[in-house]
């Protein structure tokens, strides 16, 4: 066995044989394809009870939220303030104005994001506000105004 390796060694020495196996290496690396991934595969079994827990972000609101489908309901002149009060709940604010009109306001705004490694990726949807304020202006029981910002 000895002899073999030192044959071995004495061929690589020989100035015709290194050329040549250093030009096989090299055609035989020209067909790896970098661009596509590396690909692993393996088995593997696990006993016993597993559990697994997922937990996206916690995200805190303050205030009361109006979807934009329940605005939309609201018909200026036409909707009672005691309609949006059942549907919108009692207002954060109220404003009494000189006329004898009031102001109702909701307001609703992000307070903090906890937990969240989601904010280096991007799903492609839009960003939440981080504050969202309904007002309706009502008059003798009948909302005259809205506006959201």
């Amino acid at each position: 066995m000895p002899s073999r390796i030192l044959t071995s060694l004495h061929l690589i020495r020989t100035p015709f044989i290194a050329p040549a196996l250093a030009g096989s290496i090299g055609v035989l690396l020209a067909g790896c394809d970098t661009s596509e991934p590396l690909r692993m595969e393996a088995s593997f079994e696990l006993k016993g009870p597993i559990q697994m827990q997922i937990q996206g972000p916690v995200v805190r609101y303050e205030g009361t939220f109006v979807s934009e489908a329940l605005f939309d309901q609201v018909q200026e002149g036409e909707t009672s303030q005691s309609w949006a009060l059942a549907a919108f709940g009692e207002p954060d604010r109220r404003s009494d104005l000189e006329d004898g009109s009031a102001l109702l306001v909701w307001s609703y705004r992000l307070t903090a994001v906890e937990g969240s490694g989601l904010n280096i990726v991007d799903f492609g949807g839009e960003n939440q506000p981080a504050q969202v304020t309904t007002i309706l202006h009502v008059d003798a029981g009948v909302v005259i105004h809205k506006w959201r910002g």
